[in-house]
């Protein structure tokens, strides 16, 4: 066993990778503004219908969990190693 294992860096300390954490970070904050807005919408034109706002919710939040998982699933025969970067 190696007693001197590899230093641990701050992968914030690399450029590109906070630009692409940031861009994707404005990016869902977009996403989740707009479904927001689209609630609000969905309520003004069903005449305060609350049960087609929380249909519009569920799915909106429960269709992309499912299609993550299932692209998870789909892509673990393609890994080539087990090296991961974890924040």
């Amino acid at each position: 066993m190696n007693s001197n294992p590899a230093k641990k860096t701050n992968v914030f300390f690399n450029r590109n990778f906070r630009l692409i954490f940031l861009g994707a970070l404005v990016s869902e904050l977009g996403a989740l503004l707009y479904s927001f807005a689209v609630g609000f919408y969905i309520l003004q034109i069903s005449n305060n219908n609350a049960f087609l706002q929380g249909l519009y919710l569920a799915l909106n939040g429960y269709c992309p969990s499912c299609l993550h998982a299932c692209g998870r699933r789909a892509g673990r025969p393609f890994q080539q190693s087990e090296d991961h970067v974890y924040l």
